[in-house]
């Protein structure tokens, strides 16, 4: 799950500043662009990967990411907490 979050981050930032050849004959590949700009090339993307997009939702993946982080670091010392609470009764004969 998390992985989505970085992949579509990572993909715009990768792509959107880079110029390209632009693509006159269409042949065999699934991104042909008449534009060597990035964003035209992440929009031909999101026609085959809908995860991509020509919208920069990098600071919103961020947050995204660091939430999932810190709500499995508080499970995680919640359940040390539990374990680390649970005494043995003796019964007394």
């Amino acid at each position: 799950m998390p992985f989505s979050y970085y992949m579509r981050s990572s993909v715009h930032e990768l792509f959107k500043q880079i110029t390209f050849e632009a693509c006159t004959v269409r042949g065999n590949s699934p991104v042909c662009v008449n534009s060597s700009d990035g964003s035209d090339i992440l929009m031909a993307f999101n026609r085959i990967m809908p995860l991509v997009s020509e919208e920069d939702t990098t600071i919103v993946d961020l947050v995204i990411l660091i939430v999932i982080g810190v709500v499995w670091k508080l499970l995680y010392i919640a359940g040390v907490a539990y374990k680390t609470s649970r005494v043995s009764k003796f019964n007394e004969s």
